[in-house]
């Protein structure tokens, strides 16, 4: 059996913040987002020397659910999503992990584990997670960049009407000149044959 590259799961912004029910939008695609990012977590976690990265963000903007101040309660990692002890977890304030001492801290943590191909999870879509991964092939971070559409998701626009699931789709075909859209399905089948994750 081949040996896969070595694999990180970097997941984005899974926050309490962004489950509150109008700041991002009035509604969200990807109805399954937090189960299938549970089963992909939890997919990582079984395997041999798992590599797992926690983004999160903390916002300037008071009105904002995920900043310090807000009552919302917004910067905690939402339920799907929490973070063991011997995962990282990294801050950020801009909306790529890429940038900054944040990024600096993440770059080098991928190198320190040697990982060859980066997973990426979390929401918004169109937003944090997009911007990382456009970070992440622009500093050419890793060798392969995966994102998991599935575990992903995207709000609809207040502005002008545009529906959850059109950002979401839009946004994963945007994506396809800088990653490979996978599955979650396609992750676990990754992860059951031989890849040093």
């Amino acid at each position: 059996m081949t040996s896969q590259p070595r694999a990180a799961l970097l997941i984005i912004d899974t926050q309490h913040g962004l489950t509150h029910p109008s700041y991002y939008g009035p509604s969200r695609s990807n109805p399954s987002f937090e189960a299938n990012l549970s089963a992909l977590l939890s997919a990582f976690r079984s395997s041999p020397q798992p590599c797992i990265i926690h983004v999160y963000h903390t916002s300037a903007d008071p009105r904002s659910p995920l900043h310090p101040s807000n009552p919302y309660s917004g910067i905690r990692f939402h339920a799907c999503a929490q973070p063991l002890p011997s995962e990282a977890v990294i801050g950020k304030t801009a909306s790529s992990a890429f940038v900054g001492q944040p990024g600096t801290q993440l770059v080098e943590l991928l190198r320190e584990n040697r990982v060859r191909r980066l997973v990426v999870a979390g929401w918004a879509l169109d937003h944090c997670v997009s911007s990382s991964v456009r970070s992440a092939a622009d500093l050419e971070a890793v060798e392969e960049i995966w994102v998991v559409g599935d575990a992903t998701a995207a709000f609809q626009k207040r502005a002008d009407g545009v529906g959850a699931e059109v950002v979401q789709a839009v946004s994963l075909e945007s994506l396809r000149e800088f990653a490979e859209v996978v599955t979650v399905g396609e992750v676990l089948e990754m992860l059951g044959g031989g890849s040093e994750v």
